[in-house]
């Protein structure tokens, strides 16, 4: 009897609005060559590590109700990170606003669009700041 196995895990994804990792709607990755138990546990875990990006649950339900702002530190991001938001350096602000309310922010129509579009904008810390202050003062 052969004691080679395969090596299997549930793909890790991160959300790039939250930037949590989580294994929602993930699929299951399989190493199709038998491995010896050792080598295939260390497999199963490399294979664990996120590898795809994906929205968890609760910014899908959050996306469901509004627009998603999340705050970023403009001076502590890399912009030079694929794809977009890889490299943003969230600050912990993160508010759901209307279709209605978003559309009254003072961003480009570009940006309005690329809003309503994906359900979810990356925003400068202050202007986050601004936003919450506003809406519990």
């Amino acid at each position: 009897m052969s004691n080679k196995i395969l090596a299997i895990a549930i793909q890790t994804k991160v959300c790039l609005i939250c930037g949590k990792q989580h294994k929602d709607d993930s699929a299951i990755l399989i190493d199709t060559r038998l491995l010896p138990k050792e080598i295939a546990e260390t497999r199963e875990a490399e294979m664990s590590k996120p590898s795809a990006y994906g929205d968890c649950k609760e910014c899908k339900a959050y996306k469901e109700k509004g627009i998603v702002l999340i705050g970023f530190d403009e001076s502590k991001s890399d912009f030079t990170l694929k794809p977009s938001g890889v490299g943003l350096y969230r600050t912990g602000q993160y508010i759901v606003v209307t279709e209605e309310g978003y559309k009254q922010f003072p961003f480009s129509q570009e940006h309005i669009d690329a809003g309503l579009k994906h359900r979810c904008m990356f925003i400068p810390e202050q202007f986050a700041l601004e936003l919450i202050k506003n809406q519990h003062g």
